[in-house]
């Protein structure tokens, strides 16, 4: 029954989707095997853009990291008072609002937090657009899975840095921390299901203009997050983490999207201030594929 109902909300929001993002749409691209290779060939140049964000952000940029680290740690002197609230008032009205994003109920929410769940998903969208001849739903569709694959590296990466244990086994310690791999236990940092569907929730929002849906799809996203800090899986410090990184790496490649819809051409930074290059072609009538950098001097 459980699985059922999981599948139910997700062909429901792939319905919704699909039908919000074809009325948000104003431009259409016909469908050809080359247009399909140039947006595989775009969602990596933006994975590869993000990845290399460092190497090229900007003042303001680094002013909004650094406020963002600042909440962060602002978050984590009271991850313990948090999880103490949320075990004392099961019942509070906040409390009965995340039932609905907690895992073992039967709406199966908590899974849209997973890339189980939203590649699968991607790749519908993308299947339809294609059927469907829409540029609007291939985007959808390959720009959540580029968001979500573009957080998975930084994610994992994570795991391997810092260990901290989850609230579920900590004993109320929220200081817990290790550096260096550990356990499934230890891998509290940072909240993976909160990134994901932050950052596929605001690309969609960047990339097309939602009406009432955008904040509805951020309410989603925020419940998913605070769900997995009542089941104890991620302390609140480690969930804002995960929405403040999925929220700039969707924003980023949400606005590269809407830009190339709108005609703008694409380029990749990479190392340095050069543009990573990444192209297809044919060549004396082969297949070939083009990987570099440059930057004019």
């Amino acid at each position: 029954r459980a699985r059922t109902s999981v599948r139910a909300v997700t062909a429901h929001l792939l319905a919704v989707a699909c039908a919000t993002v074809c009325l948000a749409s104003s431009a259409e691209a016909q469908r050809t095997l080359k247009s399909v290779g140039r947006d595989f060939e775009y969602g990596i140049r933006d994975i590869l853009h993000v990845w290399a964000s460092p190497l090229h952000a900007d003042r303001q940029e680094w002013m909004t990291f650094a406020a963002s680290a600042a909440f962060v740690g602002a978050t984590l002197v009271i991850d313990d008072d948090v999880q103490r609230a949320m075990a004392r008032h099961p019942r509070s009205a906040f409390m009965r609002g995340l039932d609905v994003f907690r895992e073992g109920h039967k709406s199966g929410l908590i899974d849209l937090g997973s890339g189980k769940r939203l590649q699968p998903l991607s790749g519908v969208l993308y299947l339809l657009g294609f059927a469907f001849d829409s540029r609007a739903l291939r985007d959808a569709g390959m720009g959540c899975a580029s968001t979500q694959q573009a957080n998975i590296l930084v994610h994992h990466g994570s795991y391997a840095i810092i260990s901290r244990e989850r609230p579920l086994t900590a004993n109320g310690d929220q200081y817990d921390i290790e550096l260096g791999a550990g356990p499934w236990r230890e891998h509290s940092f940072y909240g993976g299901h909160a990134g994901n569907i932050m950052g596929c929730v605001t690309y969609w929002n960047e990339r097309f203009d939602l009406g009432p849906a955008e904040p509805v799809l951020y309410l989603v996203a925020i419940g998913v997050g605070l769900g997995r800090v009542a089941d104890q899986r991620h302390w609140l410090s480690h969930t804002v983490t995960g929405m403040l990184g999925g929220h700039a790496v969707g924003r980023v490649i949400g606005r590269r999207a809407r830009a190339r819809a709108n005609g703008a051409p694409d380029h990749a930074l990479g190392p340095f201030g050069g543009d990573l290059l990444l192209s297809t072609g044919r060549s004396s009538g082969e297949q070939t594929v083009v990987v570099g950098w440059r930057r004019a001097f």
